[in-house]
């Protein structure tokens, strides 16, 4: 009796530690796209005025998560065309985005912006998640985040984002110990190749599809990104062994 109890318990250890709390790929992929609905179930915890498509949330099991919406508007096209490099100001080379960039530090300066670092500060781990421009601004963001907040983790997760930096930019980038990046992108989407600047190829991962579309527009939607996701038994690892797993393998 006393030898199947200790089995028992040593069996709920087990269980404990296997079972994470920290949302899986399927999970960030589904508020990434649910970024692009007006009238999702999400409710952000800072206000920023809408055009910016920046919310911050809590989900079920109480992880920080700050999603960007992607290009939408017009006022976002004029964004994504000024795309020639400019020094960024927090780099001693690096070279970024000037349309992404000028949005960056607009953000920033907004008031609203200012609630972040009181949720951040509480954490032990942030999830920063984007589709498209918003990938790249999402980076831009975690970037000055991590700076103020350096005893935070932060992931972020890109997915179908264009060139928007140089080397230089991503080698000082990956200074901040606490700063954790994966890039996904279809292997039909053109939107990763355009773009000045140069893809981080250690943190990209190449997604497959079942069947390949040919019209650009609809081969970059998010949608297609949450299904090859959904497809994947990877999709539901926790992001601890989604990072181990994808360590030996840059395909999902």
């Amino acid at each position: 009796m006393i030898g199947i109890k200790n089995l028992l318990i040593h069996s709920l250890i087990f269980l404990t530690n296997s079972i994470s709390l920290t949302p899986n790929l399927n999970k960030l992929s589904k508020y990434t796209g649910l970024s692009y609905k007006e009238n999702n179930e999400i409710t952000s915890l800072i206000d920023l005025p809408k055009h910016y498509g920046i919310k911050m949330f809590y989900d079920e099991n109480e992880n920080l998560i700050i999603t960007c919406r992607g290009t939408t508007n017009f006022r976002d096209w004029v964004e994504n065309f000024k795309f020639a490099l400019i020094q960024h100001m927090d780099c001693d080379n690096g070279m970024i985005h000037r349309g992404y960039y000028n949005k960056l530090i607009r953000i920033i300066s907004e008031k609203e912006f200012q609630k972040i670092h009181k949720f951040i500060s509480a954490e032990e781990n942030v999830f920063l998640c984007g589709h498209s421009s918003a990938a790249a601004k999402n980076i831009l963001i975690c970037h000055k985040l991590a700076k103020k907040h350096s005893n935070i983790n932060f992931h972020v997760f890109a997915f179908g984002m264009p060139k928007f930096a140089d080397s230089n930019y991503y080698r000082e980038l990956k200074e901040f110990k606490n700063i954790k990046m994966l890039s996904f992108q279809l292997i039909d989407d053109i939107v990763p190749s355009l773009g000045i600047g140069v893809h981080d190829k250690e943190n990209t991962i190449h997604l497959n599809v079942d069947k390949l579309n040919f019209n650009p527009f609809n081969a970059h939607k998010m949608s297609r990104y949450r299904s090859s996701i959904r497809r994947s038994k990877k999709g539901n690892l926790s992001i601890e062994q989604l990072y181990h797993s994808l360590n030996k393998t840059k395909t999902l």
